[in-house]
């Protein structure tokens, strides 16, 4: 079960989570519970299989199971506390943004800027990342910092794409989403949780289990 919801910036990545696994930690996915459950085999030691086998340079079990379902390297601290620890920790999902002093080794995030920028090394081995100059004054106040990050996200969407070969990059977030819209669609239409449960449709059947599953959605959303 989640210990708490996950934030906007963190739905994206929970929700390729909650394509395999509800709140309440029901897997859904049969191939996605034998694949967990064959890693919880490996015990405590799964931490040590995380980088990759020392002598073949193969990646490790761990790295194996998140690149079959394209989890992100941004995802590997939440699920690792899954799958050793049996927790839903949201807190444990990061962006993968960074902001990098590649001169001092140091960026910032969750951890101490020696951490951070160890985390950032080991993203960039599997996540292409743009560099662009963060130039700031050095009395520019935080809003203005942040109004101008904002300002800037047209610029940085262009570099995005152009880096990743004129292709817009895949927008993080689940088929959950779509369901999720069509659930409130429905339910603006005046339809029951009940009613909307016996007409979902069959591409997201396995996903809902009852209609108060689907009460459980509106209200997440409602929440939010």
């Amino acid at each position: 079960m989640t210990n708490k919801k996950p934030s906007r910036e963190q739905g994206g990545l929970y929700n390729l989570f909650s394509r395999y696994v509800k709140d309440n930690g029901t897997i859904i996915h049969a191939k996605f519970a034998r694949d967990i459950e064959a890693l919880r085999e490996y015990g405590d030691g799964l931490e040590a299989l995380w980088p990759s086998d020392s002598t073949s340079g193969t990646p490790s079990p761990f790295i194996q199971f998140a690149k079959k379902y394209k989890f992100p390297p941004s995802m590997y601290m939440f699920l690792l506390d899954y799958v050793t620890r049996n927790e839903i920790n949201p807190s444990k999902l990061t962006s993968g943004v960074y902001v990098v002093d590649e001169d001092a080794e140091e960026a910032s995030g969750e951890f101490d800027s020696i951490t951070n920028y160890l985390g950032y090394s080991a993203d960039s081995l599997t996540t292409k990342y743009i560099k662009l100059t963060l130039a700031v004054p050095v009395d520019a106040t935080n809003l203005q910092i942040k109004e101008a990050i904002k300002d800037a996200k047209d610029f940085i969407k262009a570099r995005q794409t152009e880096a990743n070969g004129g292709k817009v990059a895949r927008k993080r977030f689940s088929v959950n989403a779509e369901r999720n819209n069509w659930i409130l669609d429905q339910r603006s239409k005046g339809l029951s949780p009940k009613q909307i449960f016996h007409k979902l449709p069959q591409k997201w059947q396995g996903t809902i289990d009852t209609s108060q599953d689907v009460s459980d959605v509106i209200n997440h959303i409602k929440d939010k």
